[in-house]
């Protein structure tokens, strides 16, 4: 069987790709007590984004809304950083989920790396694109981060565990780069198990008139 990896493109608040995400519900139930100033971040599952799992970061603690009813309060839905990230100044971490429960699927080894923005500033080739570079200039103390997780999916079998679908978000797509929210309603929404396109990794090609070949 071949395994399908999928390369996970962020959709920001207000933007639709594969599918109308800007509708989607921003109800939080309940939350815990925060420490500092809370990020979130909000994951969406299925065709129709029905079932929906937030992440909120408070510092070296992630939220994990683990079962999607929206109650952030819950026994286990208090996960510690495992460690900071090695090699990088304060305020970058590493979260090791492990499983979601969610419309009847179980998801597993979600990891979560969350760290500034100007983190990436010193890599010439991630600087010159122009949506990271101008978020940078513009909000350098942003919180940006990578997430990895193996789905179950309704119509796909992929070569995670138990023939589950690996997803692997980055921190930038063609559209933006993926900050975490400062509330709810800012908070940038990841399509998981929904809708595929084609599309490109970091920019668009620009086709020339006349050519005879292009490299994509």
């Amino acid at each position: 069987m071949r395994s399908v990896v999928c390369v996970l493109l962020l959709a920001a608040c207000g933007v639709a790709t594969a599918g109308d995400l800007s509708k989607v519900d921003r109800t939080i139930l309940k939350e815990p007590k925060y420490t500092g100033k809370p990020k979130y971040c909000l994951l969406v599952f299925g065709a129709e984004a029905k079932h929906r799992v937030w992440l909120v970061q408070d510092g070296d603690t992630l939220y994990v809304d683990r079962n999607g009813n929206g109650d952030l309060t819950e026994v286990g839905e208090k996960v510690a950083a495992t460690k900071s990230l090695p090699g990088v100044a304060e305020g970058a971490f590493q979260f090791d989920v492990g499983e979601l429960h969610v419309g009847g699927k179980t998801h597993k080894g979600l990891e979560v790396s969350v760290f500034p923005l100007k983190l990436v500033a010193d890599n010439p080739n991630v600087l010159a694109l122009p949506q990271v570079g101008a978020a940078i200039k513009k909000r350098p103390d942003a919180l940006t981060g990578q997430l990895a997780i193996d789905v179950e999916c309704a119509s796909l079998k992929g070569g995670g565990v138990g023939g589950r679908v690996s997803y692997m978000l980055t921190i930038f797509d063609t559209n933006g780069v993926l900050e975490f929210g400062a509330k709810p309603a800012d908070a940038p929404v990841i399509h998981l198990d929904g809708p595929l396109e084609i599309t490109f990794y970091a920019s668009k090609p620009t086709w020339r008139a006349g050519g005879t070949q292009d490299t994509i």
